[in-house]
């Protein structure tokens, strides 16, 4: 299989929700019988963002704004430079959804948080959904279960 039509059955067959697909749709059906999904966007927040006039104020804070409008969740915006990378582990805990954006800084995520999120995940108490270039995160590569690199399949 190409990498095009990889991309558009992906584009198509999950409109970007992948990993934790049923745990995402539990989590909303919860939500909105209890009121709360608590959703956590995580951006590398690269200053270039800003800078190129693509986004006013970083594309995880973008996302996190247009989710904060839906009544039933409450959104944390994170980032990379935050300590312990936004990624504390009371953050970890609270959210039953985690949207992911990632681009240039894969590798200097720490690991044991992403162990800890990709546990969650697998366990069917959490969602992933992961954006643009987070094909390549720690966290996507872990739940995938492969190095997540485009190569022709038979």
């Amino acid at each position: 299989m190409e990498r095009r039509d990889f991309l558009k059955q992906l584009a198509v067959g999950s409109v970007g929700f992948g990993i934790g697909a049923n745990a995402l749709n539990a989590a909303i059906a919860g939500a909105q019988r209890d009121k709360r999904l608590n959703v956590l966007v995580w951006d590398e927040q690269q200053d270039i963002q800003v800078k190129s006039g693509a986004y006013k104020n970083f594309l995880g804070n973008v996302v996190a704004e247009f989710l904060a409008k839906v009544d039933y969740v409450k959104v944390t915006s994170a980032n990379i430079n935050e300590p312990e990378q936004g990624l504390s582990d009371d953050r970890i805990a609270a959210s039953d959804v985690f949207v992911w954006w990632g681009h240039a800084r894969h590798k200097d995520v720490n690991d044991s948080k992403v162990e800890t999120i990709v546990a969650k995940v697998k366990s069917g108490k959490a969602g992933f959904v992961a954006l643009h270039s987070s094909h390549y995160s720690k966290p996507f590569k872990a739940l995938m279960g492969t190095n997540c690199g485009f190569t022709k399949v038979d």
